[in-house]
C-alpha cells in the first residue's frame, strides 16, 4: 500500500488529498477543497484509442516468415513513458490472412504485459471497409463490409472500436456489431452529410479523426464534417495542430460533448527524424510531421503528452478538468471502462500521472506502480 498527496483532478474539480493506492485506488482523502501550491496535480492515466505504432515499432510490421520478431514492447514503452496508460492498438486495411496474423501476435502479446508498458485494452479495427476515395494514407486493400471478417476477427483478440465508411453500414450490421460490444466509428469517406447522418443514427457511431479523410464542409453540401458538428455524440481528433487547426478543434469541442484526443501515431513517435513504415507504405518523419514520399499527411509522430503540451501552448488552452476528460475520461466511456480506468476514483485501477502546473510530467503509475519519473 502507497501514499501520495497530490492536487487530484477529478471530473469537476481540483482537490488536495491523499492518494492511498495498491493495484488499485483504495481511498482518495480530501485534505483542502483547493489545490496546494507545493504539491503536483494528479490526473487519470492518459487513454488513447487510435494509434499505429511508436519507439520505431508499427502495429502492423508482422513479417510471416520472422514471425517471432514481432515485438510491440518499445511501442507500448515509448507511450507509457509519456502517461498513456492504456490503448487500442489500431490496424490499417490490409488482406484478412494479414490481419488475422496480427490479432492473433496482439492477443499473445496481451497476455504477456511487461509493468513498464501501457496495457492494451483492446483492437481498434480501422478498415479494410472503408472508401477508395478517402484512403488517406491507408493501404489499398478496400473490400465490402463483412460481418463474418469481422467476427472471426474479434473472436482471436477483441475489438473494441471499428472504423467503417457510412455507405458501407446497414441497420441491421450496425446493430450486430453494437449487440458484440463494438463501437462503430464513420470515416475514410467522400459520402454526403445525409448517408453520414443516417449511418450514424444507425450505429450510434463517433467520428474517426474528424476532419480528416473525410468529406468537408461547405454550407451548401456540409458533408461528413458537417453531419458530425450537427449531429454527433463522439468525435476523435489528432491534436498534433497538423491535422487539424486550433480553430477547428475549438469548433468541434463546442458542438461535439463527446470530442476526445487520439495521436494516430505511427513507428516514428519517440523516434528521429528519417523513414519508417505504416503498413506496406513508407512514411517519412520529419521535425512534427508524418507523411507519405507525395506529402499526404500519414498519422503523427506524438504522444498524448505530447498533444496536451501542443494545446496548452496554443490560444485553445483549456483548463486541466478538461484536458482529464478529453484525454481519459471520455475514451473510457467509448470503450466501456469508464467503471475501472478514466478517472481517479476509489476501486479505480491506479493508472496516473503526476504534473506541475506548467503540465511537465513528473511521474507515471500504472496499476500503482511508477514506471517513469521525471525529476
Amino acid at each position: 500500500m502507497e501514499k501520495i498527496k497530490a492536487n487530484v483532478v477529478s471530473t469537476d474539480r481540483i482537490f488536495f488529498a491523499e492518494i492511498i493506492f495498491d493495484e488499485k485506488i483504495v481511498s482518495i482523502n480530501e485534505l483542502q477543497t483547493v489545490p496546494h501550491p507545493d504539491y503536483d496535480f494528479a490526473m487519470p492515466g492518459f487513454i488513447d484509442l487510435h494509434l499505429h505504432g511508436g519507439g520505431g515499432v508499427d502495429v502492423m510490421d508482422f513479417k510471416s516468415n520472422h514471425p517471432t520478431s514481432y515485438d510491440l514492447s518499445p511501442l507500448l514503452k515509448t507511450h507509457a513513458a509519456k502517461g498513456t496508460t492504456s490503448l487500442l492498438l489500431t490496424t490499417v486495411t490490409a488482406p484478412y490472412q494479414f490481419l488475422e496474423n496480427v490479432f492473433q501476435k496482439i492477443e499473445e502479446k496481451k497476455h504477456n504485459q511487461q509493468a513498464s508498458e501501457s496495457r492494451i485494452v483492446g483492437i481498434h479495427l480501422e478498415g479494410p471497409f472503408i472508401s477508395k476515395d478517402k484512403l488517406g494514407a491507408q493501404p489499398d486493400y478496400v473490400r465490402r463490409f463483412s460481418i463474418d471478417e469481422i467476427l472471426k476477427l474479434h473472436q482471436i483478440s477483441q475489438i473494441k472500436t471499428i472504423t467503417v465508411a457510412p455507405e458501407q453500414l446497414n441497420f441491421s450490421d450496425a446493430q450486430y456489431l453494437l449487440n458484440e460490444g463494438i463501437f462503430i466509428q464513420l470515416g475514410h469517406s467522400n459520402c454526403s452529410y445525409e448517408t453520414a447522418i443516417q449511418a450514424a443514427r444507425h450505429g450510434k457511431a463517433g467520428y474517426t479523426h474528424l476532419y480528416n479523410a473525410m468529406s468537408g464542409f461547405h454550407h451548401r453540401n456540409p458533408g461528413m464534417v458537417g453531419a458530425a458538428l450537427a449531429e454527433a455524440q463522439f468525435a476523435e481528433i489528432i491534436p498534433d495542430l497538423e491535422h487539424v487547426h486550433y480553430g477547428a478543434i475549438k469548433a468541434a469541442l463546442n458542438c461535439i460533448k463527446g470530442t476526445y484526443f487520439v495521436t494516430d501515431a505511427t513507428s516514428a513517435t519517440g523516434m528521429p527524424d528519417g523513414e519508417y513504415t505504416l503498413g506496406d507504405h513508407r512514411v517519412y518523419k520529419c521535425q512534427n510531421g508524418v507523411r507519405l514520399l507525395d506529402g499526404t499527411l500519414a498519422g503523427s509522430a506524438i504522444t498524448l503528452y505530447d498533444g496536451l503540451q501542443k494545446l496548452h501552448r496554443s490560444p485553445l488552452k483549456m483548463s486541466m478538468v478538461e484536458y482529464s476528460k478529453r484525454f481519459s475520461t471520455i475514451q473510457s466511456q467509448v470503450i466501456k471502462k469508464d467503471h475501472v480506468i478514466g478517472k481517479l476514483h476509489p476501486n479505480f485501477d491506479a493508472d496516473f500521472i503526476l504534473c506541475n502546473q506548467d503540465l511537465n510530467l513528473k511521474a507515471v503509475y500504472i496499476k500503482g506502480q511508477k514506471i517513469n519519473s521525471i525529476e
